[in-house]
């Protein structure tokens, strides 16, 4: 990856389009010199969108507490023209389960026909793992 830079901003009205927040962030991802190599030779994907509570509010008709709909489409769109593989997107929320927040913002029919697996990260199974080196505050997760 070298010297590209590694975050860019663009800027999106909040009344914009869908077809408009899937262009900037295209566009933000261009900035950055692509997304192609990052998914070479994987297997899976995985996609924390920050869905985790449920705090539902819109300005002008956008999510502002919570990912937008329309972000998270178009982030899997452009994973998507360079990823075949299995796309997970999931979130573990405090108080209730992810999926009321994710049918509650859109969510379902924002990623119909993506084939996406959402997964509730709460739900188990779950193991424990040793944190190698010198762990910052557990030695085990």
């Amino acid at each position: 990856m070298g010297d590209r830079p590694i975050v860019a901003v663009v800027r999106c009205d909040a009344q914009a389009s869908d077809a408009v927040v899937e262009e900037r962030l295209l566009h933000a991802a261009d900035l950055m010199g692509g997304v192609a190599e990052m998914f070479a030779g994987k297997r899976k994907v995985y996609i924390k969108p920050n869905l985790g509570i449920t705090d539902v509010r819109y300005h002008a008709g956008r999510q502002v507490a919570l990912a937008d709909a329309s972000v998270v489409r178009a982030t899997v769109e452009l994973i998507r023209r360079h990823f075949a593989g299995e796309i997970i997107l999931g979130d573990a929320s405090t108080g209730m389960p992810c999926r009321e927040v994710f049918e509650a913002i859109g969510l379902d029919r924002a990623l119909a026909g993506f084939d996406v697996r959402q997964i509730e990260l709460n739900d188990g199974p779950f193991e424990e793992w040793d944190v190698p080196g010198q762990p910052a505050m557990f030695s085990r997760y």
